[in-house]
């Protein structure tokens, strides 16, 4: 039997061709893939960790994240949200022109869509019926807020802020491009029934990211915090803590947790 054949199928003309040496070595490499490809299997990465693409991620390794949990959020109550009001950014009355010129509508619709994708209906800006220049909320009082969400069948709402910064990069063959990055983002979380503010999430990036990607880690945490407002996400996610004790990512965000009203 040949000694490679039970691992990859190598020609027998090749074989005979091998020294010793080289034979050696081969099976050493084909030794060496298979144990790690085992102990990749083996390990134990978080499937929160698994659901993530790598940019995303990454941004989270790289960043400050801070939730602030209302004591009186309960799982129950959370994890039974299935439809979600979404009401961020506006639009820009500069070129360009439209919700594709505003940073914050920008994240809020590649937020809507990664929602979606873990499974929560969404209810957007063209379906909350309050003013057009009420962008970010500004203007809007809560009770406003919720009285033009009820009506779409939201659970929750979700608003928030976005700071961005406009960076340029080089590309082939040597073009300028100008890029809006996020630079840090606060979503708060808002219960439609009670009108009441079931948690805030910021995440304070140490590397500006483009709005997909921020808008899948915050999606991502959102869902975590939303089955169960006192998951641990340094520990869902698989990042090292502090003292080196965690997940098998290199990574150490600092992660707060408060249990305080967060309104």
């Amino acid at each position: 039997m040949s000694l490679f054949g039970a691992c990859v199928p190598v020609r027998k003309d090749f074989e005979s061709r091998l020294t010793g040496g080289a034979r050696l070595i081969l099976l050493m490499a084909v030794v060496t893939l298979a144990a790690g490809c085992a102990a990749f299997s083996l390990a134990a990465v978080p499937a929160a960790a698994i659901n993530l693409g790598t940019m995303a991620y990454r941004s989270l390794e790289s960043a400050d994240i801070t939730v602030a949990v209302s004591p009186e959020a309960e799982a129950g109550e959370t994890g039974a949200i299935g439809c979600i009001a979404l009401w961020m950014g506006g639009e820009s009355d500069s070129s360009p022109f439209g919700r594709i010129g505003d940073l914050g509508a920008v994240v809020a619709d590649n937020l809507a869509v990664e929602l979606m994708n873990r499974g929560y209906t969404i209810h957007g800006y063209e379906r909350i019926n309050l003013p057009e220049q009420a962008d970010n909320g500004n203007g809007v009082s809560r009770a406003e807020l919720i009285r033009a969400v009820s009506g779409t069948g939201a659970q929750a709402v979700i608003t928030g802020n976005v700071t961005g910064s406009r960076v340029k990069t080089v590309e082939f063959p040597g073009r300028l491009k100008t890029a809006t990055l996020v630079q840090s983002l606060s979503l708060k979380v808002i219960g439609v029934a009670d009108s009441r503010t079931l948690y805030v999430l910021t995440i304070d990036y140490r590397v500006g990211q483009p709005p997909r990607v921020a808008a899948e880690g915050a999606a991502a945490i959102l869902k975590a915090k939303l089955d169960d407002p006192r998951a641990d996400i340094g520990r869902m996610f698989g990042f090292r803590a502090a003292d080196g004790t965690g997940g098998p990512s290199p990574g150490v965000p600092h992660i707060t947790t408060q249990e305080e009203d967060p309104s």
